[in-house]
């Protein structure tokens, strides 16, 4: 089991390179290769691509750009906790946002943190209940210093998500929701144009295609070829005076089962929350002792290490102490090819349908592109 690489070649790293770039203090690690960015940078995300899957469907694109490279993710390899690191360029146990789900003891509950709001609330629940984002989390984002700086900075979002998550990670851009990667890149190209700064991109289209049909297949491999090719020509009409930079926040693992652990009487009687986390690592917080979980788990093969472990390996990057709780108190890894989820919405069970699922560390989940025109 690999560990993210936060020390240079992570996508961590990128938005210290970004800050450096512009002559401004970095919050941690730079990029370990050196990125000879100018002042107008566009910073393009796509969800869900992992490297390996780059490979098979699309590998000759690659070589068009000046730099190729293969980093890492964070853990858990999840969209929240890894675009909170690229906003930010803090490792996940600094930032705060763990998971996808996890329990925040302010609240007393799980939350959803792409909704930002505990499950069975309505989206923004954390907000319109007049909860502080800002205590909740350590994440100044590269977009406010860049603002501080006299820069610019605008984050391009697909329509619908400016609220949630965004709160957090786009605090000091102005969000600009577009309707198609056409009028994203067109406007960000206008953009830049007028203004020095960052112009972040973010596209979901490959995440979406990969949970509903899994990496590996035609429909996946169609899916990463169309977007890569539509983001070149875009790139390449519209943002040519710029420095580009795509990446991506996690990769996938194909999926032959879907545990539905809603459903073990026996692993519940043993928690103090029901599970949360990820599909691929799944946090238990418990006060009974870990051979009894270890017993309880052991029909699923989960591979159960401590929380405490998983800090001094260095799975979660640096930890000052404030979040570490926000783990559980074991992290289970469900084996290849399967996934274990807790259903806390019982009537969508679409998730335990999915033919690809990430948050572990396999290559493929693990493994992401880092793609520079300088």
């Amino acid at each position: 089991m690999e560990a993210p690489k936060y020390d240079g070649l992570s996508i961590a790293n990128i938005p210290n390179s970004i800050l450096e770039g512009f002559g401004l203090r970095p919050r941690g690690e730079a990029l370990s290769v050196d990125l000879k960015l100018k002042d107008r940078v566009a910073l393009v995300l796509l969800d869900g691509l992992g490297y390996d899957e780059l490979v098979r469907a699309a590998g000759d694109l690659a070589s068009r750009y000046s730099l190729s490279a293969k980093i890492t993710s964070v853990f858990p390899t999840t969209t929240a906790t890894a675009l909170t690191s690229l906003s930010t360029g803090l490792t996940p146990c600094e930032h705060g946002v763990v998971a996808w789900s996890f329990y925040l003891k302010q609240v007393g509950a799980v939350i959803d943190s792409l909704f930002m709001s505990p499950f069975f609330w309505e989206r923004d629940g954390l907000y319109n209940a007049g909860y502080d984002l800002r205590s909740l989390f350590e994440a100044p984002t590269i977009f406010s210093a860049l603002s501080g700086a006299g820069l610019k900075a605008r984050a391009f979002l697909p329509r619908g998500l400016g609220g949630g998550i965004s709160r957090v990670l786009y605090d000091g851009a102005e969000v600009f929701e577009y309707v198609s990667p056409f009028d994203a890149f067109v406007n960000a190209g206008r953009f830049l144009r007028s203004e020095r700064g960052l112009a972040y991109i973010y596209i979901s289209t490959i995440d979406s295609v990969l949970h509903k049909y899994g990496p590996g297949t035609e429909e996946s491999s169609a899916a990463i070829a169309g977007v890569l090719e539509e983001v070149e020509k875009l790139s390449s009409a519209y943002l040519a005076g710029a420095s580009l930079i795509i990446t991506a926040d996690h990769g996938h693992e194909r999926i032959e089962e879907n545990i539905n652990l809603s459903k073990d009487g026996e692993l519940l009687s043993l928690l103090d929350v029901p599970p949360h986390g990820d599909p691929r690592a799944v946090f238990l917080k418990t006060r009974r002792g870990p051979e009894e979980l270890k017993a309880a788990v052991a029909k699923y093969g989960f591979q159960l290490i401590d929380r405490g472990a998983a800090a001094s390996s260095g799975l979660l990057g640096r930890c000052n102490g404030r979040f570490e709780e926000r783990y559980g108190d074991f992290i289970a890894f469900p084996p290849s090819g399967k996934a274990a989820l807790y259903l806390y919405r019982p009537k969508n069970e679409d998730p335990l349908k999915f033919k690809g699922h990430h948050g572990g560390l396999s290559s493929g989940e693990l493994y992401v592109p880092l793609l520079v025109r300088e």
